[in-house]
């Protein structure tokens, strides 16, 4: 991998976890407010759900970690939340063969700092 394409995935990571820690507020799994990071439902080698919205929630730290070895407590608030359908779909999108080129992961990032920035200044209507 090049070294512009790592520096545009760790621009995307940023931008995107940072607007989906403030968008939430709060963990997904147990709704604490402290120690969040971006939980992702599906794991982050799949480019069809790595900065997908609906499979991404605020999640703790220990929520986030357990997510890892037990993805059963996040799939089944997300399906009881959420519905199987939309479950279904977005794993299919895991599967999904998508090549984003350099420039288009930038401009996610840049898309999401632009949001995160909005929602910060109350101008988001999410």
């Amino acid at each position: 991998m090049s070294k512009e394409r790592k520096v545009a995935i760790r621009f995307a990571d940023k931008w995107f976890s940072l607007f989906i820690r403030a968008r939430d507020k709060f963990c997904y799994t147990c709704g604490t407010r402290r120690n969040l990071e971006c939980g992702h439902l599906f794991p982050r080698t799949f480019l069809g759900t790595r900065w997908h919205e609906a499979a991404a929630f605020a999640q703790c730290h220990n929520c986030n970690s357990l997510h890892e070895s037990d993805t059963e407590p996040f799939y089944g608030k997300f399906i009881n939340d959420n519905g199987l359908e939309l479950f279904e779909y977005l794993q299919r999108l895991t599967r999904s063969p998508v090549l984003k080129t350099d420039h288009e992961i930038r401009y996610i990032g840049e898309k999401y700092k632009h949001r995160y920035e909005q929602l910060n200044r109350g101008n988001w209507n999410g």
